[in-house]
Parts: C-alpha cells; structure tokens; sequence
C-alpha cells in the first residue's frame, strides 16, 4: 500500500473539499481522544476560541487529524 506523506496542510482550499478529496481516497472518519482534546483547545485566526476535531483513517494504518473552525471554516491537519 502506498501512504500518502505531506506536509501540515491548512485551508488553501474549503473544508468540504478537503473531505472530498480524504473520502475519494478511501478514508473514513475516526476518534482519537488525544488529538480531540488539541484541536478543542486551539483557538482559531479569526479568533473563536475552540477548534472543532475532524480524524480520518484507512484500516487504522494512515491517520490524518484536524482542526476546523466552525465559525469561518478555516483547517489545519496536525
């Protein structure tokens, strides 16, 4: 299986995009409690004050977390 190794990405494009891209990829969502807890806690550039946690997976081998604003849909993948 080839992984798909990248950089941080941010919003350079729209979060439903972003999904789009991860679901055609084959990645569907996952929890991890850990990286929840960061991206509830990190305030955004627009300044809301909790980030809302978004994780994805395929066969638990690659996961990918992020952070997205619920209030002007900027993300990051941390």
């Amino acid at each position: 299986m080839f992984l798909d190794v990248i950089a941080t990405q941010s919003s350079n494009r729209t979060w439903w995009v972003q999904v789009d891209c991860l679901q055609r990829k084959g990645y569907v969502p996952w929890f991890n409690g850990l990286d929840a807890g960061w991206a509830e806690s990190t305030p955004c550039s627009c300044g809301h004050n909790r980030m809302e946690y978004r994780g994805f997976t395929i066969a638990g081998v690659v996961n990918r977390s992020f952070a997205v604003c619920d209030m002007c849909e900027h993300w990051l993948e941390f």
